[in-house]
């Protein structure tokens, strides 16, 4: 099993197979989305965990004055399970994201409150077809 994540206020998530196909996906509250991650037998069979990494960037800094940085506590969940369960950590850019958008022959929504899941998605699939468990859609579509 994958977990991906695109982590943040909100949270979304997707399970893959192994063999790369969607079992299921959605997005949550990041409180909500930590309190799963904190319950391991949820996840028996996890082998790799894929997430966007966060950096604060200088030019950003002052508009997250008072933030709670719920995307770096998501990260600290997902790091935390990962030793628990033995998963491979696997931490992208957000240039991954726009890639994978790319491999699965889609756009990014333009409503943000519903492009989490969607880019939970775009860094899972980009990881499934670097790792060379999937194929793009262009590839596939030959």
């Amino acid at each position: 099993m994958i977990l991906s994540c695109d982590p943040g206020d909100t949270t979304g998530w997707v399970i893959w197979s192994d063999d790369g196909q969607e079992l299921y996906s959605g997005q949550m509250e990041a409180d909500e989305f930590i309190e799963h991650l904190a319950q391991p037998d949820r996840f028996p069979d996890l082998k790799t965990v894929v997430y966007e990494d966060f950096r604060l960037f200088r030019g950003r800094a002052q508009a997250q004055t008072g933030s709670r940085f719920k995307a770096s506590q998501v990260i600290g969940a997902l790091k935390m399970l990962s030793s628990m369960t033995k998963a491979k950590q696997v931490r992208q850019e957000t240039g991954n994201r726009d890639l994978g958008y790319k491999f699965m022959g889609e756009k990014q929504p333009t409503n943000h409150k519903i492009s989490h899941v969607t880019d939970a998605k775009a860094h899972g699939y980009y990881y499934l077809v670097r790792s060379g468990i999937r194929l793009t859609k262009q590839q596939e579509s030959k």
